[in-house]
């Protein structure tokens, strides 16, 4: 569950051009940038826990 300042602060980060509007397209843009940001730390993560276990 995400905690008020963590919704806050993805949607500032949403705010790409800076006028304090998030549109729906601002929206969709940053949570799939989010989202490939989170599977490449996810995947460093799982390559490095195997190699500790190999």
């Amino acid at each position: 569950m995400m905690i008020p300042f963590e919704v806050v602060s993805m949607m500032r980060e949403s705010n790409l051009d800076g006028d304090e509007v998030l549109t729906q397209m601002k929206f969709y843009i940053s949570m799939f940038t989010m989202g490939q940001q989170l599977m490449e730390e996810c995947l460093f993560w799982l390559e490095d826990a195997l190699h500790r276990h190999l």
